[in-house]
């Protein structure tokens, strides 16, 4: 049933409604002037008709009488002019087109950046969203064609209204002849435009697994490691199948409809045939002269032209409107986060304090509880950690903090306010999170670590001074270019860091956005034990009013937090400092034993 819905006129209707819409809320002026240069065109291209069979007509008259007539140098010199008048009003078309593409495109990339950046994490989380975010990112480019093709669609549709006029005012039934035989055409395109549609759908799992298989040829590491297992020709000819297994079917569609739109175009030049051989009898019975019978049949021929090729714009604009629409659909992604109706706004300038009351949470399309009737506190300035085995429910703690999802019982207060009815934009104000998978901006230095804080100017005394909380400067000032270091190989003059420094860089942008709640989900991972050390001497002599809250696997760092939360299964099972739950002898002592042992 949905899949009707999108294949329907109704759906190019709205799409092509919207997509204006949309152009002429970014750019009234130019669509204005485009509008014009558009009627403008298609006039005039029936005007130089009619000014090349005024002058044969009276070429043809004068010829006769040995003399020209002053209707003759008027045919003439309107001949003249619809030479030079054509070539200025197509220039000025394409130039409008080109200044109206450049300036949607930017507009339209900036739209669709925008919203990924609005829409609720949960819905990157959710597999369902997949194929969607699959489609978007790779067929924007099909909402800027389709954008072009609406004012090709008008130029079409008003040479055939003109064309059309000039044939009933001579013949007629001739229209319905010419009619006829170009639907074809449309039917045609119509039907395997919109299996490109269905293939597109039916094979998106195989382009989502081409896609996972190509992003390994895209980044240094993977490259390395492809090569070193000698996994590249494994790699190609895996790459080669899945092609050929999403490209056959376009090849057998495409092949198809190259053999029935042969035979639709030859269809629609008979129908022209028929009626020059209609008119060629009014020019052999005196009743049509010869420029009239030219203009009146190249009315008929740009009739055809212009309708086969409004089809085949329409034909187009139909198969893409499913891409299109699909777009839309993106845009207006409901959000899975109810917005409270009066916000709270939270003050920048103090620490709240954290309630877990009685949280449990199940990610969404799965019974299984990730949390189960968790609650602790955390009082402003405390330094907690979260200790526990992998797939005890740390991580998912934190992003039920930073509220991408809301438990599915109990809650979670910051400042004695539910987090349901807090203004999110002012929580993240407080709030600095570095999870295990973090960026890595490819810029200047002092810039990357800048990050941490863009709403005010750069500041390079905090730069450096996060970048010596972080260890970062120990490695930075050793560069040539310092600060002012480029990022990335693929750079001119560009610095390609380790793994380790990247991740002191992260760190270096917390420490620089000076936030009254610092959330750290493994942030050490790739850090020597004596940088790490230093860097938690920094987070431990942090202010008193700064909370800290650290998961990490290392016991060495999380014996130093005041206070330590042991999950098992989702569950809270135990609480306090490192010398109370080393004294209870329970799954902490145990997991702190373990790694001592390791070490030892």
């Amino acid at each position: 049933m949905d899949k009707e819905k999108k294949t329907s006129p109704k759906t190019l209707l709205q799409t092509t409604i919207r997509s204006f819409r949309l152009m002429w809320a970014w750019y009234p002026a130019r669509i204005v002037g485009l509008i014009g240069i558009v009627i403008g065109v298609s006039v005039v291209t029936f005007l130089q008709s009619a000014s090349q069979a005024f002058l044969v007509n009276e070429l043809i008259g004068s010829a006769n009488i040995k003399n020209f007539s002053p209707l003759f140098w008027w045919a003439a010199s309107g001949f003249v002019a619809m030479l030079i008048l054509p070539r200025i009003l197509f220039s000025a078309r394409s130039y409008f087109f080109r200044m109206l593409r450049y300036f949607t495109q930017e507009k339209a990339d900036l739209l669709v950046l925008e919203r990924k950046g609005e829409i609720d994490i949960a819905h990157w989380e959710d597999p369902k969203q997949h194929n969607l975010f699959l489609l978007v990112r790779e067929n924007e480019y099909r909402l800027l064609n389709f954008f072009d093709r609406i004012f090709d669609a008008a130029e079409q549709l008003a040479q055939v209204a003109i064309a059309a006029v000039i044939i009933v005012a001579f013949k007629w039934w001739t229209l319905p002849i010419i009619l006829v035989c170009a639907i074809p055409e449309f039917i045609v395109e119509k039907k395997y435009g919109r299996r490109v549609w269905g293939i597109w759908q039916g094979k998106v799992e195989v382009r989502r697994r081409f896609n996972s298989f190509e992003e390994h040829f895209s980044e240094l590491s993977k490259i390395v490691e492809l090569k070193l297992y000698q996994n590249v020709r494994h790699f190609l000819s895996v790459l080669g199948g899945l092609y050929r297994s999403f490209i056959s079917d376009q090849v057998v569609n495409e092949r198809r409809r190259f053999r029935y739109a042969s035979g639709a175009f030859l269809l629609s030049n008979i129908g022209i045939v028929l009626v020059a051989i209609a008119f060629i009898g009014d020019v052999v019975h005196g009743v049509l002269q010869v420029g009239t019978f030219l203009f009146v049949v190249g009315a008929a021929r740009e009739f055809r032209g212009s309708l086969s090729q409004f089809f085949s714009t329409l034909a187009s604009q139909y198969q893409d409107s499913y891409f299109v629409s699909e777009i839309f659909r993106f845009l207006d992604l409901p959000p899975v986060l109810s917005k409270p109706t009066k916000p709270v706004a939270l003050l920048k300038s103090s620490t709240p304090e954290i309630v877990f009351e009685n949280v449990s949470f199940a990610y969404p399309g799965t019974k299984k509880l990730s949390l189960e009737h968790v609650s602790f506190c955390i009082s402003p300035g405390e330094k907690v950690a979260l200790v526990g085995r992998n797939g005890a429910g740390k991580t998912t703690i934190v992003k039920l903090l930073c509220r991408f999802y809301d438990p599915t019982e109990g809650r979670i207060t910051v400042g004695g306010y539910d987090l349901k009815d807090v203004d999110l934009n002012t929580w993240y104000r407080l709030i600095a999170p570095l999870f295990q998978e973090y960026s890595n901006y490819r810029m200047g230095v002092g810039e990357a670590i800048a990050m941490g804080q863009t709403d005010l100017p750069q500041s390079p005394e905090r730069v450096q001074a996060a970048a010596r909380a972080s260890e970062a400067a120990a490695f930075i000032e050793r560069w040539d270019d310092g600060y002012r270091q480029a990022l990335g190989k693929e750079f001119s003059g560009g610095m390609e860091p380790s793994i380790g420094q990247w991740q002191k860089l992260a760190i270096a942008r917390v420490f620089y956005r000076d936030a009254q709640v610092v959330v750290l989900d493994e942030p050490t991972s790739s850090i020597d034990p004596e940088a790490e050390a230093a860097i938690f001497e920094k987070l431990a002599e942090l202010s008193a009013d700064k909370t800290v809250l650290l998961i990490s696997h290392r016991f060495s760092t999380v014996r130093r937090a005041e206070k330590i939360l042991v999950l098992d299964g989702g569950k809270l099972v135990e609480e306090g400092s490192h010398e109370k739950l080393l004294a209870q002898d329970g799954m902490y002592a145990h997991l702190f034993r373990l790694q001592a042992k390791g070490y030892a």
